[in-house]
């Protein structure tokens, strides 16, 4: 995105934080001279760093360096911001001519042979994809560009910025004015990042019909067009362009667009993967800090206490409850906002426990559907019941037979797998009640039900 500002010299308030800080950083990456003013100061040197990390103002040298002494004023600054001892500059040579510069910074020694020679393959690879990108401005939008760029997000990401930084990718690789990425939860899609200029709640209409067709869409939107893309198969998300009237992509662009989402979703899967891994590692280093501090105290009710003190934290619940063995029988040995006859299904889950999940040292018991206070409960229970009598007889018993057979093989996807060679199940298959509930259902009245 050119917004034609470059040489310009801007003045931004307030750039510490927010949108002060992100405009100035949209500013530098113009090619302004971005003068920052804010109250704290460690907050502006961050930033100052961050922009100078990015664009320096340097002519860049024409040969490989190895000593901070031989930097230029705007490099050296760099390098004592990183606080390196020791750097390899690589000059990345476009037709000829100096184009871009790779730089290497560490507080260790100085880089070895090995890592020059690696150094200088990797400034050779950034040379080709930047001539597949210097090809693109003149073709308007490069699929050798945006492919690499996939390539490079396939491969892996940030983790703290990963998101908004494919989301920039999309933009600059496509020249679109601006890219939004949606991803979809139980409440809806919510912006996961967002680069350029887009209007979210304008477009976000086009992003839901996207996410529920499950192929791209292509939408006029006042003087701009929006492409949207669903990310993943089974989508878990969108990806939106928009593009300006003169910039819209051609049709035979649009494939190659979908190809970068694809990788551009691989990337974000990764990315959320990565996340709950060191969140899975944050949860296991406090759970053993939980176990050390009972251990010490060599007491099994203290220990008992801090486990139900802190597990609710540690694992996003609110209730807690443990029970020991007593004469054939659980008893509650410690709790932590637990009420109701819990006790009794802490019996029924252990018989499930030592029969038919033996083997695999938890029982697990979700969806739960509704939680009602408990004087609700039994004329909840009897609507929930009288739902199921108005099912086909069939239907109920091949649900039960499935369950029930389910439970003593080895694997879900076994159960999911062998399920339709149950009697029951098959039996349903074969029946006039099948045929029945959709017939009735088109016809609009209520199913008669013959049990065959």
């Amino acid at each position: 995105m050119d917004l034609q500002l470059r040489g310009k010299t801007c003045l931004v308030t307030g750039a510490s934080r927010g949108i002060g800080r992100g405009a100035a950083k949209v500013l530098a990456a113009e090619g302004c001279r971005v003068a920052v003013v804010a109250r704290r100061a460690q907050l502006l040197e961050e930033l100052a760093a961050e922009i100078e990390g990015s664009r320096v103002v340097d002519a860049a040298p024409d040969q490989e360096l190895d000593q901070v002494d031989e930097l230029s004023p705007g490099l050296r600054r760099i390098a004592e911001r990183a606080g390196a001892r020791a750097i390899f500059l690589v000059p990345i040579r476009l037709e000829g001519q100096v184009g871009a510069l790779l730089e290497l910074h560490r507080a260790g020694g100085p880089f070895g042979a090995s890592e020059r020679e690696a150094a200088r393959v990797a400034a050779g690879q950034a040379a080709l994809v930047l001539r597949a990108y210097a090809d693109g401005t003149a073709a308007g939008l490069s699929g050798s560009a945006l492919m690499l760029t996939a390539e490079a997000l396939a491969a892996g990401g940030d983790e703290l910025r990963g998101a908004e930084r494919i989301a920039r990718l999309a933009a600059d690789a496509t020249a679109a004015a601006g890219c939004v990425i949606w991803r979809s939860a139980g409440e809806g899609l919510h912006v996961l990042a967002r680069a350029g200029v887009a209007d979210e709640r304008a477009v976000r209409p086009f992003a839901e019909a996207v996410l529920e067709a499950r192929v791209s869409g292509l939408d006029d939107l006042d003087d701009s067009t929006v492409a949207s893309f669903p990310v993943g198969q089974p989508p878990i998300g969108v990806l939106q362009l928009v593009f300006r009237s003169s910039a819209v992509p051609q049709e035979s662009s649009l494939g190659t667009i979908a190809s970068f989402v694809t990788r551009a979703g691989q990337a974000l899967r990764a990315l959320e993967r990565g996340d709950e891994l060191r969140r899975e590692l944050e949860r296991t280093r406090d759970l053993l800090s939980v176990v050390d501090e009972a251990t010490s105290q060599l007491s099994l009710a203290h220990t008992l206490e801090t486990v139900v003190a802190r597990l609710p934290h540690l694992l996003g619940v609110r209730s807690v409850g443990i029970y020991l063995r007593h004469h054939g029988r659980l008893e509650t040995a410690a709790a932590c906002e637990v009420t109701g006859p819990h006790s009794v299904v802490a019996d029924r889950l252990l018989e499930l426990a030592l029969g038919p999940f033996r083997a695999r040292g938890f029982v697990a018991a979700t969806n739960v559907n509704d939680v009602v206070p408990a004087a609700q409960l039994m004329a909840t229970a009897k609507e929930r019941a009288k739902q199921i009598m108005d099912l086909s007889p069939m239907s109920v018993r091949a649900s039960k037979q499935a369950v029930y057979r389910g439970l003593m093989e080895s694997s879900i996807g076994a159960a999911l797998q062998n399920q339709n060679k149950y009697p029951a199940v098959a039996a349903m298959y074969q029946s006039e009640d099948l045929r029945e509930g959709p017939k009735a259902f088109a016809e609009k009245r209520a199913p008669q039900w013959k049990g065959r």
